[in-house]
């Protein structure tokens, strides 16, 4: 099986990223606001964000992001009476580095470089995946249904390799809540019940602490 590719190092490479306009970040902080995709894309490099699209006027949590993640990508494929409609938040949950870099040239350079488009792609298809497995496991318990969305939460995040105990920063119960459309009153008691079981530890300034060796165990999804 091949190994991933890096995405920055393959950008970097290439010279996208350094006439690319570069955002650094700290934690817990807007990154964009009401952004729109239609000249341009957003190249996460480093960190972990939350991302929140508007509807109906409020920004809703969507998903979690983290390094070598092209945000936007999936508007270079739709007609633009669907991606303009579109508006996206980003807000850092710990310090990194973003890129915005010109549509165009991004896929220009893809079209030369299938294999780094592949990995993209499957990117994309891993979170749609995620999607669907949430729709159709929306009938099994909710404490299944927990452990097996904080498995997703790490491997959007990329830290499946990053050791035993694994973090989330500034979490909120709102990312389980919106993600499997429950109430907070009940997350809550599933959240204690982990906690007891020692499969993961919320600290005073928010963080969600993961044992993965654990979690892996109880999720369907490893």
């Amino acid at each position: 099986m091949n190994q991933p590719i890096n995405i920055y190092s393959a950008l970097n490479e290439a010279g996208l990223l350094w006439q690319a306009k570069k955002i650094p970040f700290d934690d817990n902080i807007i990154i964009m606001d009401d952004y729109i995709f239609r000249d341009h894309l957003l190249f996460l490099s480093q960190g972990i964000a939350k991302i929140e699209i508007k509807r109906n006027q409020a920004w809703e949590f969507e998903t979690l992001v983290a390094n070598d993640t092209i945000l936007g990508l999936e508007h270079c494929f739709l007609p633009n009476i669907y991606a303009d409609k579109m508006e996206y938040r980003m807000t850092s949950l710990n310090e990194g580095i973003a890129f915005e870099i010109p549509k165009q040239q991004l896929l220009s350079y893809l079209y030369a470089h299938p294999l780094v488009f592949h990995q993209l792609i499957e990117d994309l298809t891993i979170r749609y995946k995620f999607l669907t497995f949430n729709q159709q496991e929306k009938k099994a318990p909710l404490k299944q249904r927990i452990i097996d969305l904080l498995m997703e939460f790490i491997i959007l995040t990329h830290q499946e390799d990053q050791g035993e105990y694994l973090k989330i920063p500034f979490f909120k119960e709102e990312f389980i809540s919106t993600s499997l459309k429950c109430s907070t009153q009940h997350i809550q008691h599933i959240l204690s019940s982990l906690a007891e079981q020692q499969i993961i530890c919320i600290t005073e300034n928010q963080e969600l602490v993961i044992h993965y060796p654990h979690l892996k165990k109880f999720s369907t999804i490893a």
